[in-house]
């Protein structure tokens, strides 16, 4: 109540909103401290004296004083000043009046009193007043049935007030112990609340988690089972195209070749779905390389709407970056979205494809990295997809049609994811469906000149061959000696090691070497050239498989390998890989 200036204080005034209510509660503060002193003086000479009428009074006028003090502390002016003459009054008339006028007083006062104290303080002061007004007005009465009023040594007046300031002091401690028990009991069942909804979150997360888990366990067993397949398949699936192939090459009847062109264009799509079916269960890793997505986008999407009745409008920004993408797989994407597209709208419509690029910043999207993206947006105006389906669309198998087997957009998800991006839905009920494609922008700048016709590879000298796949080998021998090799065949890599090892001895001269990946209990290719690569082979090597998925076909160069060809694959495919790598 006293700073260090030795001047009283009992509230920081510059609390206050002007220098005149400063002022006032710096006057107000003296006099209340002042006031309290002198109480306490009285107190003390009525002790002295045995004037215990006075000591009574004096007490009860420095308790109750200690109202205004509290209101003046809590900036309360107007509330302290009026509590301060009202409690003032009844001291000064307790002083005044004797026997039974000064009981009368109290018992009309002290209601008012303690009430308006209420008001001027806060809700739970005042819940406390109202219970302690209703209790003191009870007690009185009370103490005159049972005679305390005419208990000498006081008259009936001062013993109502020594009873009232007792049982009010007994009642407000009450009252205060039953408010922090309260909060307490509210602050513990708070706390209950919160654990209570902190170990369901947390159940709920676990279960999630373990769903996940689940989810990425079958899509493991289905990925090794789909990888066996998928490359058993490849290989059957090479040696039929290669024939078909080599059989367009001799005939020249125009119906057969318009036969075997049907039939190369059933097997195409019987490769690409052995490469969806990859990409979905395995996460196929790209064989990227740095383009320009247009045109080749706009074409795939031409190409999916062949004969149909949808229309493809398309908004592309000029200048676009380029962007490093595997060919096979994003066309893929683009293809299963704008199918999708086109059988939203069986009668009919039109299709907006458009590609922007655009800048992201950090955090501004939950599964992209800041950095220059190219999005891509497909947008029919089909039937579209209430909100509730919209987080399971990309769920392996999930499906809404009758016909549908569920990977087409769970494996646009896994392609896109794999290449470092995102795609986005967004969807009403009979406003149709949009689908955003978000690809890393590449900085490389490439040459926009048309390619030049491939020719047919010409070559000479020994090329080998190493394929556990007697079909294979078949195709390979038939179609590297019309290019002019003499073709040695190996089944597993320990042969084609001792090939290998034999002609350098000999110094004879291998101008390159097709290696299958991975050979069924022997040694594949990757081990093989290993250890070519350490007898100073330097001729070129290349690697093929139908695990299109595996790192080896993604970066074949850090493997020791020249490049890669994956099955199934054309004639025209491999020669235009031997132009490249091997001159005559």
């Amino acid at each position: 109540m006293y700073g260090g200036n030795g001047k009283t204080h009992m509230v920081q005034n510059n609390n206050f909103n002007n220098e005149k209510d400063r002022q006032l509660a710096r006057i107000l503060s003296t006099i209340f401290v002042g006031s309290e002193v002198l109480y306490l003086i009285a107190i003390a000479i009525g002790l002295f004296v045995h004037d215990l009428k006075m000591v009574a009074i004096t007490l009860a006028g420095f308790l109750l004083l200690i109202v205004p003090m509290v209101l003046l502390k809590r900036h309360n002016l107007r509330g302290s000043i009026f509590t301060f003459v009202i409690f003032s009054l009844v001291t000064v008339s307790g002083v005044a009046t004797v026997g039974q006028g000064i009981r009368d007083t109290a018992v009309m006062a002290f209601p008012v009193i303690v009430l308006f104290a209420g008001l001027t303080l806060d809700k739970r002061f005042f819940r406390i007043c109202v219970g302690l007004t209703l209790a003191a007005m009870g007690w009185l009465p009370l103490g005159e049935v049972n005679g305390w009023f005419v208990t000498k040594p006081f008259d009936g007046a001062m013993e109502s007030w020594i009873l009232f300031i007792f049982a009010g002091g007994i009642l407000l401690i009450a009252a205060f112990a039953v408010e922090l028990l309260t909060k307490n009991m509210r602050n513990n069942l708070i706390r209950a609340e919160s654990e209570i909804v902190r170990r369901k979150a947390l159940e709920e997360s676990q279960r999630k988690y373990e769903q996940q888990l689940q989810q990425t366990q079958k899509l493991e067993s289905l990925g090794i089972l789909a990888g066996g397949i998928a490359h058993d398949f490849n290989n059957l699936l090479g040696g039929v195209y290669l024939y078909i192939d080599l059989a367009a090459g001799e005939i020249k009847d125009k119906i057969i070749l318009e036969y075997l062109s049907n039939a190369t264009s059933t097997i195409e799509r019987a490769r690409a779905l052995t490469l969806q079916l990859l990409t979905f269960a395995k996460g196929g890793v790209p064989i990227k390389k740095v383009e320009h997505l247009f045109p080749f986008v706009q074409e795939t999407a031409q190409f999916a709407l062949s004969g149909s009745n949808v229309l493809c409008n398309f908004e592309i920004q000029q200048d676009l970056p380029t962007c490093d993408f595997d060919k096979n797989q994003i066309s893929q994407v683009i293809d299963n979205i704008v199918i999708n597209a086109k059988q939203a709208m069986p009668d009919g419509g039109a299709i907006l494809l458009t590609a922007e690029n655009i800048k992201v910043a950090q955090n501004d999207h939950p599964q992209l990295t800041g950095g220059d993206y190219i999005r891509i947006s497909i947008k029919d105006s089909g039937v579209g997809m209430p909100k509730e389906i919209l987080p399971r669309i990309f769920d392996p198998f999930y499906t809404t049609k009758t016909t549908g087997h569920g990977l087409g957009l769970a494996s646009c998800y896994s392609i896109v994811k794999r290449h470092g991006g995102s795609i986005d839905v967004e969807s009403e009920p009979g406003k149709g469906s949009t689908f955003h494609i978000f690809l890393p922008a590449s900085k490389e700048i490439v040459s926009s000149s048309p390619e030049k016709f491939a020719s047919v590879h010409k070559g000479r000298g020994t090329f080998l061959v190493m394929d556990d796949e007697e079909v294979i080998l078949n195709t390979f021998r038939t179609i590297l000696e019309k290019f002019g090799y003499e073709v040695i065949c190996k089944k597993n890599g320990k042969e084609a090691i001792d090939f290998v090892s034999s002609e350098i001895d000999a110094k004879r001269e291998i101008r390159g070497m097709i290696f299958d990946l991975t050979i069924p209990g022997g040694m594949g290719g990757r081990e093989a050239i290993d250890e070519i690569r350490k007898m100073n082979f330097k001729n070129p090597a290349f690697v093929t498989s139908g695990y299109a998925e595996d790192p080896v076909m993604a970066n074949p160069e850090e493997y020791g390998f020249t490049s890669s060809l994956s099955k199934p694959f054309r004639k025209s495919e491999l020669s235009e890989l031997l132009n490249k790598y091997i001159k005559p």
